[in-house]
């Protein structure tokens, strides 16, 4: 049963191409479905289905009400389509809004990245163009400099060394403190520290002081208490200290534990280096 009324409106749907025709044909078939059912699928004589027929169909099933109610359908089709469109055109413009919103954002995202990328791989471009003019104008110094041989031969093994070996970069983002001890080159807090005890006018040695409670570095004119430093940056002085002593920048004097002065070497740096 379910089959044969979906082959006969399919039937219908691909052969009859006006709207009103195919709409009176299904309306007269469900105004008559159970006639037709007697007729298509009882047991009994061709003469009782026609006596069947007369009894349940009239002029009114098969043609009147089925006309009316197509006319009706084809012409309120549109309205009922214009209904359900601006219904569910609310949901579905928020819906198409709301993916392109995602797309923007998407795209927004990848162009930022894009930007920070190429910004990035820009300024290491320019921190090594600086770094390579700092070198040029560095060795320049060091030639026209009028030093004993001596001092000019190991401040320019101390140049190669400090290229050859670039500072450690420690956990905390702070660079190369612990270079003494990762390898031996000179740590920019080294080469501030030489700096400010080379001043003008600055107390030239580094003393490490302790009392009870805490200790001091103490050099030139500055001073890092332990208490109002991190453990990390308290160890990064004493291997910046211990930096400039292993490049025979400074030294203890005999029976000193804690004090280190300036030798004529780390003058000799610091002029460079300013």
């Amino acid at each position: 049963m379910e089959n044969a009324f979906k082959e006969l409106f399919g039937a219908v749907g691909s052969r009859v191409k006006s709207h009103l025709f195919g709409a009176v044909v299904i309306f007269a078939i469900v105004f008559n479905w159970k006639t037709a059912f007697f007729l298509l699928f009882s047991h009994v004589s061709v003469r009782s289905k026609f006596v069947y027929f007369d009894m349940n169909a009239d002029f009114w099933s098969l043609y009147v009400l089925p006309i009316f109610c197509a006319i009706i359908f084809v012409l309120g089709a549109p309205f009922v389509d214009n209904l359900f469109h601006k219904v569910i055109s609310g949901p579905v413009h928020a819906m198409k809004l709301r993916d392109l919103e995602f797309a923007e954002a998407r795209e927004a995202t990848k162009h930022e990245l894009r930007q920070s990328s190429e910004q990035r791989r820009a300024d290491d471009l320019r921190r090594l163009e600086e770094e390579a003019l700092d070198r040029a104008r560095f060795d320049s110094r060091v030639m026209d400099e009028d030093l004993p041989p001596e001092i000019a031969e190991d401040l320019q093994k101390q140049i190669d060394e400090l290229r050859t070996r670039p500072a450690v970069i420690t956990r905390d983002g702070s660079v190369g403190e612990s270079g003494a001890k990762a390898g031996g080159e000179i740590s920019p807090l080294a080469k501030e520290i030489l700096m400010q005890v080379t001043a003008e006018g600055a107390l030239p040695e580094i003393r490490i002081k302790e009392f009870i409670g805490g200790a001091e570095i103490e050099y030139g004119n500055k001073t890092l208490r332990k208490d109002k430093a991190t453990d990390r940056k308290w160890q990064d002085y004493q291997y910046a200290i211990n930096d400039l002593e292993k490049h025979k920048l400074i030294v203890r004097p005999k029976g000193q534990e804690s004090v280190w002065d300036v030798l004529e070497k780390g003058y000799e740096v610091a002029k460079l280096l300013s």
